[in-house]
């Protein structure tokens, strides 16, 4: 599909075929087929309920996207500290001596990212599990939408915070940072657009709700009387 920003191992590509005719027999007729009188026909007779069927084939790879997104931060991130703890700034004595990561702008940049890096790793271990055992319903497809996207926002947002913070050395291509970053910009993307997902998500939640099947967690309040 022609040169891209990055990530061009990606085999994304078009098939054009000229004068070729696919037998009925021959086509992908899962949820949905052509009979013999040209007549089209399937089980799911709602298209949007027949569209989303199909893109659920898409869970797995929002898995795998999630995964890689989580790698791309953490190396974003280790490239960031070691940096900073090697890149020395004038002390009071006058003498580069200070590291950059004893500043508190170098501190509150990195540090919450850090620890958001470990509490969204734990989620990640537990949807991947959860998809590999398929022992959960209908939260699958949301939980596998949910992780991808906020390992894709969380990847763009990493990338672009530990480039600035390793300055000019970030912006050169040894520092691997517009891999990342041209990584980040397609999980936003790929396997479905973020925002898209998310709205999903809250269809999904919002009829199970309604319907009774779920009740949202109720919130704990510690109030004293």
């Amino acid at each position: 599909m022609g040169i891209k920003i990055g990530v061009n191992g990606v085999d994304n590509a078009i098939l054009r075929f000229t004068n070729v005719r696919i037998p009925r027999t021959n086509m992908l007729t899962k949820y949905c087929e052509v009979d013999a009188n040209g007549v089209f026909q399937s089980a799911i007779k709602k298209p949007s309920a027949r569209f989303f069927a199909v893109t659920e084939r898409l869970l797995s790879g929002r898995v795998c996207i999630a995964g890689v997104s989580l790698g791309a931060s953490r190396a974003c991130l280790w490239i960031a500290i070691k940096y900073a703890q090697q890149r020395l700034s004038i002390g009071p004595e006058g003498l580069s001596t200070v590291p950059i990561m004893n500043y508190q702008l170098q501190q509150n940049a990195i540090m919450p990212l850090l620890a958001r890096h470990f509490g969204l790793n734990v989620y990640y271990n537990f949807v991947r599990h959860a998809f590999a055992e398929q022992k959960l319903g209908w939260e699958i497809p949301s939980l596998c939408s949910s992780v991808k996207t906020l390992m894709g926002w969380n990847c763009e947002k990493v990338a672009s915070t530990m480039r600035e913070r390793c300055g000019g050395m970030g912006f050169l291509s040894s520092s691997r940072f517009g891999e990342y970053l041209a990584l980040s910009h397609t999980a936003l993307t790929a396997e479905g657009d973020n925002r898209v997902l998310m709205h999903k998500i809250v269809k999904d939640l919002t009829k199970e709700v309604s319907s009774g099947r779920y009740e949202l967690p109720k919130p704990k309040l510690n109030v004293k009387t």
